[in-house]
């Protein structure tokens, strides 16, 4: 039993680290921000079809025109 505690402790330490990391290399690389103030390029929003680039309430691709 104290072998499985151990591993599971070992899991969650590791979990906890890859957590940090990954939310130091989103703040290094500024990924919230992009997505926050990404805005289409003209020729997307020219010349994709039927106007579909943007994305609804939920995230989720869809019409960008309300």
């Amino acid at each position: 039993m104290a072998n499985r505690e151990c591993n599971q402790m070992l899991s969650y330490t590791k979990f906890l680290f890859i957590q940090a990391k990954s939310i130091e290399w989103r703040r290094a690389n500024r990924i919230d921000e992009i997505v926050d103030q990404w805005e289409p390029p003209m020729v997307l929003v020219k010349y994709y079809p039927m106007g579909i680039i943007g994305c609804d309430k939920f995230s989720c691709p869809g019409n960008n025109k309300n």
